[in-house]
Order: C-alpha cells, then sequence, then structure tokens
C-alpha cells in the first residue's frame, strides 16, 4: 500500500482504523510500520476527528443577508458591449464550420487516395512467374462464372 492508497482510505474510512474493512486494515498497518510518515498522517487526521466535533455550530444565514446578497447583480449591472469587429469575423467565420469541415474531410480524403494511387505506380513490375499464378487464377475464376446449377442437374 502507497501513500495515496492509504490517504484514500483515510478520506473513505475516516481516522479510526478500526471501522476499516479488515484486510484493508492489515494491510495499513503494514504499511505503517515500513513507513512512519503514514503514522504521522494517521495522527493529523485522528487529531482533526477529534476537534470537529468541538467546533460551534454554523447558524443558517439571516434572509436580510440573502437579500443583500441576491440584490448585488441588480445594484451592479454589467455593461453590455456592442460586439466588435473581432466577434463578427469570428461569428462569420464560425458560423459555416460543417461546410468547412466537410470540405477539408474531402479534400483530405482525396490527398489520401492520390498518394496511394501514386505509391503503387512505383511498385516493382511483376515476374513471369507471377504473371502464370495471376492468369490461373483469372482463368479458374472464368471458369468458376460459367458454372451453373443447371451442370449439377446433369450430372446426377
Amino acid at each position: 500500500m502507497n501513500e495515496t492508497e492509504f490517504h484514500n482510505l483515510l478520506d473513505r474510512f475516516g481516522a479510526d482504523l478500526s471501522q476499516w474493512p479488515a484486510d484493508r486494515r492489515r494491510a495499513a498497518e503494514q504499511a505503517m510500520a515500513a513507513d512512519a510518515s503514514l503514522i504521522d498522517l494517521l495522527a493529523a487526521e485522528q487529531l482533526l476527528a477529534a476537534c470537529l466535533p468541538d467546533l460551534p455550530p454554523v447558524a443558517a444565514a439571516s434572509a436580510d443577508l440573502r437579500q443583500r446578497i441576491m440584490a448585488l447583480p441588480l445594484a451592479h449591472p454589467r455593461p453590455f458591449a456592442a460586439p466588435g469587429l473581432p466577434t463578427e469575423l469570428w461569428r462569420s467565420m464560425t458560423a459555416s464550420w460543417r461546410q468547412w469541415s466537410m470540405g477539408m474531410a474531402t479534400a483530405s480524403a482525396a490527398a489520401v487516395l492520390g498518394f496511394v494511387l501514386g505509391y503503387g505506380q512505383m511498385l516493382p513490375p511483376m515476374s513471369g512467374t507471377e504473371m502464370a499464378s495471376s492468369d490461373n487464377l483469372v482463368t479458374m475464376l472464368n471458369a468458376a462464372a460459367d458454372y451453373d446449377t443447371a451442370d449439377t442437374e446433369q450430372a446426377q
């Protein structure tokens, strides 16, 4: 168990180790035996937990305070400035962002396709054996295309 894990467990289960799950408590005790800074961290959390109940309760805000806070925006309104030239330029450029994005996607696709097709032309030519095997493949495909189910019925 590292310090971050120990700190997260302190936040989750509190400073009282007896409230922790048994497996996590054993791991925390082993980690505290190995690292003294974890003992100091636990002591600080226990001190904080002991001090919190002694603090005076916080009273709810009065109705007068709430009204004064809510009146602040009305008493000090923000001035509204008419949009200037940079704002108008930005709005006009971003209004048609879909057209720009579709155009850029189309241009990018065309560039990639052109690169792939252009790169494919730079491949070395096929050798004689590769040509023969591709001719055999074409012959086999043509024979398969001429094959019909009627031929099977006649064979039976």
